[in-house]
């Protein structure tokens, strides 16, 4: 199964929307969905609208012959985002959740936003990271809170991403990113969490999503997780 196979699936005749894809172009889900039959598909981005990356992502749509979307600039942690925009019938998130400093408040608006199908895409990590500078346990539910990390737990995951060839802020890139910002308001730039495809299903079902399939994308280095909202 891949994520394009599983959208073109389930969205012929169902309302689609894409929250937070709209960096770069190459993993937008938009254009899939109409394709595919969507009977309407909204893009749902933190960005300003009108600002490059909008910009650019009309571009992409333009050059597919993909029209009729409708583009909406929204914070998945706002508390008001479910009232203002409703219930999406099949709803895809990629990409956010290990960047969201409240991972089970962010949880829970997506699962206010979803009328049938969440589909949720996130980085992962092994139940055991071993490698020449120690070991981690990620098994039955311990997770890494990034801005904890120091010491002998630092130095494995930092060995662990340079071995996947992957630059991770406040990890093993050389540049930091300030977990507030100037403003006092959470950075949601950087990542806040290392978590398992077990323990990150887990948290769905615990919201009230029921967890129905799982499947690895970015050669392993990442898992999609399909959640259904029960009837």
């Amino acid at each position: 199964m891949d994520i394009q196979s599983l959208i073109s699936s389930l969205v012929p005749g169902r309302s689609f929307a894409d929250l937070g894809g709209l960096w770069g172009t190459t993993n937008e889900r938009i254009s899939v969905a109409l394709q595919a039959g969507a009977a309407a598909a909204t893009m749902i981005d933190h960005q300003p609208l009108g600002n490059e990356l909008w910009q650019e992502f009309d571009a992409h749509c333009a050059r597919l012959g993909v029209s009729g979307y409708v583009s909406i600039q929204g914070d998945l942690d706002d508390p008001d985002l479910p009232h203002r925009l409703g219930q999406f019938e099949v709803l895809h998130c990629s990409g956010v959740i290990y960047h969201c400093p409240d991972p089970f408040h962010s949880l829970r608006q997506l699962r206010r936003l979803t009328g049938r199908h969440l589909l949720l895409g996130a980085m992962t990590v092994p139940e055991q990271v071993r490698n020449a500078a120690g070991a981690v346990d990620f098994s039955e539910g311990r997770m890494l809170a990034l801005p904890a990390l120091r010491g002998g737990a630092l130095a494995v995951m930092q060995r662990h991403f340079d071995e996947l060839h992957i630059k991770i802020p406040n990890i093993n890139a050389p540049e930091r990113e300030p977990w507030v910002l100037p403003d006092g308001m959470p950075n949601y730039s950087p990542w806040w969490w290392l978590f398992t495809v077990e323990t990150l299903s887990a948290m769905a079902e615990a919201v009230g999503l029921r967890v129905v399939g799982s499947f690895e994308s970015w050669a392993g280095y990442a898992h999609y997780i399909h959640c259904e909202v029960p009837e």
